[in-house]
């Protein structure tokens, strides 16, 4: 494929806005090979160009899938990071969006990585972009096995069983149903059931013209057809547009609509302090308008008097820090102040409790209220991750049946620890997903994906002016925050909602933001500025975007907020 096909390929996909990188290697003249890991998978032999159709998911075609296994010499290509600093300077490779990859210097036999930029995935909706979950899917997996986001070892479990899931779909899907049968008029529902499962699976809905039952003999499977009522399109729009409009409806936190929703309970506290051990106490906790408040006692809660102190969550850092089978439920804050970031850690008793405050200060950190429509589905969400990571008792599926390669599953650093017991462990975590279908288990890997603390982060490292030291510099879809080198705590957080303008003297490439509190300047160290701009204007573009799928892209503000010109 001529470099030159790929000119405006970022501009067709801005859906979401994936963008290459460069690397070592080598493209084949006629088209990309046969193993693939997540990548285009271009035949010379093809007669038609990528259609848009192709690229926004809704054509069906071979990159919805995954192999079955990774590709051997994608592995050994990889780059893994030990360090923050090695993670930062990994995003020197992004190529400029507003320039084609030839002005780039990018020739025919170069070989480019494809990879989702900016982490906001614009209108994700599973029944049409199976392409698109499948990239992302990848990207997050990727990740975590190459250790370039780091997550625990029981999160750890949950994406290997959810990655196992996904790795049986995929083969059950190209194996299986390979033939393609158009004839018939009759739809029906295809269940199929593997000798080494308790639970069938259930793939999409197919038009087949098959027997109530046959048999495949070669593979283990076998396959029932059911015949079931096909969803009218129009109900099915209609459904989609209630759930749409659904999610703009105001909390129903309380009945009473005059009344500002609130949140109470007794917790447990912590406030480190530097050389001193400190234990847990127990205090009364109540969040409203965005504000923690906290008290000796419930009489004092309740009368809204004498408090320990009151907390404006607005700006905060909110890390989750769970471990289900140690009953460990700690949400830590990182709450700004004049010496920099104060850490505070606040302990639940089980995991409904959890979910409550995680998501009110979820929300109260980007300035949402307990009044605001999302709070019932972040509690959800969270819960979601929780049922996730439980391990059951005994696998559904045998471990000798199975030769699981453990370090396709899981990271490296998890591997030393209990290398003899992964299958076993993975296994008892595959039985609490197993009974989803390949689309959702895709769909939950990426969701608990961007449930990590580290999600969506890109690393710089940059000098401020009048310092002398390096720092980390974190760009997220929201906002910046200001990074120790070494250990990646977080000192500052500036939010993109009270952001004035940014500005890049591109002689000196000296980049200055300006807030509403403060104007920061810096020069970036590890990158170009110009990569850092980037990401500040495309973040910037994409939260101007709406939910309504008929809304016109405007290619034009995109590159004049990215690339630097007026």
């Amino acid at each position: 494929m001529e470099a030159s096909k790929f000119k405006h390929l970022s501009s067709l996909v801005l859906k979401d806005v994936f963008v290459f990188l460069s690397v070592t290697g080598t493209w084949k003249k006629n088209g990309f090979g046969g193993e693939m890991n997540g990548s285009l998978n271009y035949s010379g032999n093809v007669t038609s160009s990528l259609s848009m159709e192709q690229l926004n998911g809704s054509y069906d075609s071979t990159l919805a899938q995954s192999p079955p296994s990774p590709c051997p010499e994608a592995k050994r290509h990889l780059i893994r990071p030990k360090s923050l600093v090695e993670k930062a300077r990994m995003n020197v490779a992004w190529l400029d969006s507003s320039l084609s990859i030839m002005e780039q210097g990018v020739r025919e036999h170069d070989t480019l990585c494809l990879r989702f930029k900016f982490y906001v995935f614009y209108d994700l909706n599973p029944k049409y972009d199976a392409i698109r979950i499948n990239q992302i899917y990848e990207q997050a997996k990727w990740q975590l096995l190459n250790e370039e986001i780091d997550c625990t070892e029981e999160e750890m479990l949950m994406f290997a069983a959810l990655q196992k899931l996904v790795e049986k779909d995929s083969y059950i899907f190209l194996n299986t149903f390979s033939c393609n049968i158009i004839e018939s008029k009759i739809f029906c529902n295809i269940t199929i059931v593997s000798p080494t499962m308790s639970t069938p699976l259930a793939p999409s809905c197919w038009r087949c013209k098959l027997n109530s039952k046959s048999t495949n003999h070669s593979l283990g499977w076998i396959t029932e057809v059911r015949h079931l009522p096909i969803e009218d399109d129009i109900d099915a729009a209609l459904n989609n547009l209630q759930t749409t409009l659904e999610g703009s409806s105001i909390n129903t936190f309380s009945n009473d609509i005059t009344q500002v929703p609130e949140l109470r309970d007794q917790l447990r506290f912590l406030k480190p302090k530097r050389f001193t051990l400190k234990a847990y106490k127990k205090y009364w906790f109540t969040c409203r308008d965005l504000h923690l408040y906290m008290f000796k006692s419930r009489e004092e809660m309740m009368h809204g008097q004498n408090a320990v102190f009151d907390i404006n969550l607005k700006g905060c850092e909110v890390t989750p820090d769970v471990n289900i089978s140690q009953s460990k439920y700690v949400i830590k804050l990182e709450v700004p102040s004049s010496d920099g970031m104060t850490e505070m850690y606040i302990r639940c008793d089980e995991e409904n409790q959890y979910a409550r405050w995680m998501a009110c200060c979820r929300l109260a950190a980007k300035g949402r209220s307990l009044a605001d429509s999302s709070y019932e589905s972040e509690k959800k969400t969270i819960l979601d991750f929780l049922n996730l990571q439980r391990r059951a008792e005994e696998p559904v599926i045998n471990p000798s049946t199975l030769d699981i390669q453990v370090d396709d599953f899981i990271a490296p650093k998890y591997l030393k620890k209990s290398k003899g017991k992964l299958t076993q462990r993975i296994l008892e975590a595959h039985a609490n997903v197993k009974d989803l279908s390949l689309v959702d288990a895709k769909m939950n890997y990426i969701k608990a994906w961007q449930l990590l603390p580290e999600y969506g982060i890109t690393l710089f490292v940059v000098k401020f002016m009048n310092s002398r030291k390096e720092e980390l510099l974190g760009v997220a879809y929201n906002r910046i925050m200001k990074m120790d080198v070494s250990t990646g705590d977080h000192q500052k957080t500036w939010r993109f909602n009270t952001m004035k303008a940014w500005n890049v003297n591109w002689e000196n490439k000296h980049m200055m933001v300006q807030f509403e509190e403060e104007n920061i300047i810096f020069s970036c160290l590890s990158a170009d500025c110009k990569v850092v701009h980037e990401f500040i204007g495309g973040y910037i573009f994409l939260s101007t975007r709406s939910k309504d799928a008929s809304q016109t892209l405007n290619e034009e503000l995109f590159h004049k907020l990215t690339g630097g010109w007026s």
